[in-house]
């Protein structure tokens, strides 16, 4: 497995936890790897940590959004104090134009139109969600 795929794995892994993994050691506790081992395969995937988390966190946002009714709204599943905290996160994901309680958006959408990894990273995570490696999220 190459250093995407692990990376990928984490990632994609992170869409099952059951709160909002805001921080690398909510994340790496939940992936069962140390902050280090994270924050290496960030790195050897040639991803900022920060922005692997962001990137994690809103895939997760956008997959579980995608389970529920009755429709889109961020603030259920990203944990932040401040809205601009969101609306920054929404920005780098490229959902800031998705309207509240409208019908949620495309994983593909997400993947196409996010600022925070590189084409090959992404290309990864695609490979990752359709090997079905993440169980669907509770509802």
């Amino acid at each position: 497995m190459n250093a995407y795929a692990r990376w990928a794995r984490l990632v994609v892994h992170n869409v099952s936890c059951p709160t909002d993994p805001r921080t690398l050691k909510v994340w790496s506790e939940h992936a069962g790897v140390s902050q280090g081992t994270l924050r290496s395969r960030c790195i050897a995937s040639g991803v900022q940590p920060a922005a692997a988390r962001d990137f994690s966190r809103l895939l997760r946002l956008v997959v579980r959004s995608q389970h529920r009714e009755p429709g889109w709204d961020p603030a259920r599943h990203l944990e932040a104090r401040d809205p601009r905290t969101i609306h920054r996160l929404l920005i780098a994901g490229g959902l800031a134009e998705w309207r509240h309680g409208a019908t949620p958006p495309p994983i593909d959408h997400f993947l196409a139109y996010q600022r925070l990894v590189h084409d090959r990273a992404v290309a990864a995570v695609r490979q990752a969600l359709h090997s079905g490696i993440y169980d669907a999220p509770p509802t």
